[in-house]
C-alpha cells in the first residue's frame, strides 16, 4: 500500500516537470521519498532520488543535485540496476557539465557509455551521447557538438525513443550556443554528420574528445 501511494505521488511529479512547474514536482517527489522510505523500498527510494536530483538540476542548485544524485547511485548500485546506474551516471555527468568541472563530467559519461554497451542498451548509448554534446558544446567545440546531438538523435530514433526528454532544457541551453555561434546551415551540416555516424563510430567520436 506504501508502495503504491509513492508511485501515485512519484508520476505526477514526472508529469508536473515536464510542464514546467517545477515546484509542485518538488512536493510530489518529497512526499513519495518519504513514504518509500518508511516502506524501506530501496528501489524506489533510488528513483525517487534520482528524480529529486533531476529536478534540482532544473532549479539550478547543483550541490543539492549532486547529493541526491550520488545517494540514488548508491541504492542502484548495491540493488545491481545497471541501467539505471547508466541513466544516473548521465545526470551526474550533465551536472557537472553545468558546475564547470568538465573532467568529471567525462569520467561519468564515460562510465555510463561502457555499461550501456556492455548491455546493449541503445537508449543508454544515445543519451550519453547528447550529455557528450553538450559537454563539447560547453568547452567550445560547437561542430563537434552539433555531430554529437545529431548521432544521439539518430541512435535514440533507431529504438523509437527520445534521447534526454527531461534534461532537454539543459542539453538544449548548451547546443543553442553551438547553433549561435556556427549558424543554422553550418549546423544542419554538422547535425547531419552526426546522424549518418554508425553507432560504433559515434561512440569512438564520443571518447575521443
Amino acid at each position: 500500500m506504501a508502495q503504491a501511494r509513492a508511485w501515485q505521488l512519484s508520476h505526477p511529479g514526472q508529469a508536473t516537470e515536464w510542464q514546467g512547474d517545477l515546484a509542485a514536482a518538488r512536493r510530489c517527489f518529497d512526499g513519495s521519498l518519504e513514504i518509500a522510505r518508511e516502506a524501506g523500498d530501496e528501489t524506489l527510494v533510488a528513483d525517487i532520488l534520482r528524480q529529486l536530483g533531476r529536478l534540482a538540476m532544473r532549479e539550478g542548485d547543483h550541490e543539492k543535485a549532486r547529493e541526491c544524485l550520488r545517494k540514488s547511485l548508491a541504492y542502484y548500485q548495491r540493488i545491481g540496476d545497471h541501467r539505471f546506474i547508466n541513466v544516473t551516471l548521465g545526470y551526474l555527468g550533465l551536472n557537472a557539465i553545468d558546475s564547470g568541472d568538465f573532467a568529471a563530467a567525462r569520467t561519468h559519461l564515460e562510465e555510463g557509455l561502457a555499461i550501456a554497451r556492455v548491455l546493449d542498451f541503445t537508449i543508454g548509448l544515445a543519451t550519453p551521447l547528447m550529455y557528450f554534446a553538450a559537454l563539447a558544446a560547453a568547452q567550445g567545440h560547437p561542430s563537434r557538438a552539433l555531430r554529437l546531438s545529431g548521432a544521439s538523435e539518430a541512435l535514440a530514433a533507431s529504438a523509437g525513443a527520445v534521447a534526454t526528454r527531461l534534461t532537454r532544457p539543459l542539453v538544449e541551453r548548451w547546443l543553442d550556443k553551438s547553433r549561435t555561434d556556427l549558424g543554422q546551415r553550418r549546423s544542419a551540416t554538422y547535425r547531419a554528420e552526426g546522424r549518418a555516424m554508425s553507432r560504433e563510430r559515434a561512440v569512438a567520436y564520443a571518447l575521443k574528445g
